[in-house]
């Protein structure tokens, strides 16, 4: 086995990632960035909608940070992290104008400001979007990993492309690296030493089987930080976008559209927000999701969902602050000045994750987190823009946190404990691929937007049965050994979502349960999660 040594270790290749690298090449001399797609180029942030909420100061007159703080902490049923919120709400503003300044990401400007967005959730137009037009629209978010690609050339940070994280190395409880195999056909496996490791490798969306995520968004950042020895918190919160077009394309459709008189309707044309949310057609993602489902589930819908009309909202604006996704639409013929698109929730981001304090410490000496792979800043449901926000700021926090950390080391490298072991079997009934769509299929069935005792026991016995599978599935090839580590990582995770969501008996946020329709002042606060032997153990703490 091929071993290279490093002063951090860096897993994940989207925002969170390519901020942590930078942050920690300011202390220590050897950053390795590892990404199981070329980094850059993998993950959520090239699909996002290139949107940063964040406080400007004199940009945004009326608004304040406290009044984000609000919005976010509420938005998020009140169970978010308060010291994390106020972190985001601080540091959004100036690292977003860093980003700017140092590294040539371009925010979409009209006469020398900002242009705003204001989303539903918050009180104030404060999301502003990077200038992708010379980007493909579904793939906008490399506005922003593009120009930060250039600066981790500039600063001579090793990237490792196509190379899969599958377990931390943790010596003496202390995290020292990782095991990552080559994902491009070799199989090789390589052991990286470090000082410090900071885990960026995002969420786990595609753990349901309706997902806007990327492919390599498969929960692999919170397996391999639970057999770490790290904790996680409040997995039951799985946000799923309310907007994802069906018809004339499937495209991520902008929820801010609403702030500027976008309304859905149904079969009828019937605006039907109004019956679910007093506040209608600006409701949260969580409430304007579900209320879609009901609203299909009783046969008001129409070719599996319902319109989105945005024919109110003017050419004008249309044009000038959507310009991109008009013209889009009108090449996939939908003109949204006088056309309804069609539109259904699909999965989108995990409100939860690896527990952290504001510098991305999470417990374990030597490991820091970021971005998705966190949670406690989004509570039970996240607000629009605040994703890319928290991935910037947890990204620089983790990084600069872990080349401090390092460079505290001195010359010290703690060894690497035994590599795990590679499986290989030609017999077997199924494979990894097989149970990894099993999985998905259970979990978009009995565990996403509306769960309830049933569905959820049935989900965990369906998870049960696929990790008892696993262990004598065939695993003929390189691929096969690939996904054979990534379904492992989703069983886990899987377990993580389900007993949190079995546990929480009440609905909040993302988190619906029919037979608990009610929200709970009782938990108000959040399960963590740790593993023990094989086994999961969750703890509840008020808020």
């Amino acid at each position: 086995m091929e071993k290279l040594r490093c002063d951090v270790l860096v897993v994940g290749g989207g925002l969170a990632g390519l901020m942590a690298a930078i942050g920690a090449r300011k202390y220590v001399e050897k950053v390795v960035l590892v990404s199981s797609a070329p980094v850059g180029r993998g993950g959520n942030t090239i699909v996002s909608g290139a949107g940063f909420s964040a406080y400007l100061g004199a940009e945004m007159p009326g608004d304040s940070e406290q009044q984000f703080f609000q919005d976010t902490f509420c938005g998020g049923a009140q169970i978010g992290d308060p010291a994390l919120i106020q972190n985001l709400v601080e540091k959004a503003g100036p690292v977003l104008l860093q980003l700017e300044a140092a590294h040539g990401v371009k925010l979409k400007r009209r006469e020398g400001r900002v242009v705003r967005r204001r989303p539903p959730g918050h009180t104030f137009a404060r999301m502003v979007t990077t200038v992708y037009s010379d980007y493909p629209y579904k793939v906008r978010g490399l506005s922003i990993t593009q120009p930060l690609l250039r600066a981790l050339r500039t600063s001579r940070i090793i990237c490792l492309d196509h190379y899969l994280a599958i377990e931390l190395a943790v010596y003496d409880g202390q995290a020292c690296g990782a095991y990552v195999l080559d994902s491009r056909g070799s199989g090789s496996l390589i052991g990286v030493n470090a000082k410090a490791v900071v885990l960026a490798a995002g969420g786990g969306g595609r753990l349901f089987s309706h997902s806007n995520n990327t492919n390599d968004i498969t929960g692999d950042a919170y397996a391999m930080a639970l057999r770490a020895g790290a904790e996680l918190r409040d997995m039951e919160f799985v946000q799923f976008y309310p907007t994802m077009g069906v018809k004339p394309v499937k495209v991520t459709i902008s929820n801010s559209l609403f702030g500027h008189g976008a309304v859905l309707r149904n079969c009828s044309g019937e605006r039907f927000m109004d019956r679910y949310d007093p506040r209608g057609d600006m409701a949260t993602r969580d409430a304007m999701a579900r209320a879609i489902f009901w609203e299909v589930a009783r046969g008001n819908g129409v070719d599996g969902g319902v319109y989105l009309d945005c024919t109110g909202i003017g050419e004008d604006v249309l044009l000038g602050v959507y310009g991109e996704l008009t013209n889009f639409l009108r090449k996939h013929g939908c003109d949204p000045t006088r056309d309804w698109l069609i539109v259904y929730p699909s999965t989108h981001f995990f409100c939860g994750g690896v527990k952290i304090d504001v510098q991305g410490y999470t417990g374990v000496p030597g490991l820091f987190a970021a971005g998705e792979a966190t949670g406690g800043v989004h509570g039970a449901n996240r607000l629009a823009g605040n994703a890319l926000s928290e991935a910037l700021v947890s990204g620089c926090c983790a990084g600069e946190a872990a080349g401090k950390f390092a460079a505290g080391m001195g010359s010290s490298l703690p060894p690497l404990p035994a590599p795990p072991v590679l499986p290989f079997q030609e017999k077997g009934s199924v494979s990894p691929e097989e149970l990894g769509d099993t999985l998905r299929q259970t979990l978009w069935q009995d565990a996403s937007l509306v769960r309830d005792q049933q569905s959820l026991e049935r989900a965990r016995n369906t998870i049960m049965a696929c990790e008892r599978s696993l262990k004598t599935c065939r695993i003929a090839n390189e691929h096969e050994t690939k996904r054979y580590f990534q379904v492992r990582n989703m069983c886990l995770v899987a377990r993580a979502v389900v007993e949190a969501a079995l546990r929480r008996k009440e609905s909040r946020g993302t988190h619906y349960r029919r037979d608990f329709p009610q929200e709970s002042e009782a938990y108000r606060g959040s399960f963590f999660i740790r593993l023990s032997g094989q086994d999961l153990v969750l703890e509840f703490r008020k808020q």
